[in-house]
């Protein structure tokens, strides 16, 4: 009579085994995915300050050759 009583606790621990290593490996997943994440919004921010930056210095140089010309001659 205990044999079918170990094969069931057998089955109940497999069964335990396999959601804590479900639930392991979704929280690693998830881990993963949002440090990816954060890794991937800071490349984009440094990326667009870059081009701000760019931007900046350009809309500087365009004002000084717009107000550095001389008057057209009328």
């Amino acid at each position: 009579m205990s044999e079918p009583r170990q094969c069931f606790e057998h089955g109940v621990n497999g069964l335990k085994k396999y959601l804590v290593g479900v639930a392991v490996t979704v929280t690693a997943a998830l881990l993963g995915q949002s440090m990816a994440l954060v890794w991937w919004a800071a490349t984009i921010t440094t990326r667009v300050e870059y081009v701000e930056k760019a931007v900046d210095g350009l809309d500087d140089r365009v004002h000084t050759i717009e107000t550095a010309r001389s008057p057209r001659p009328s």
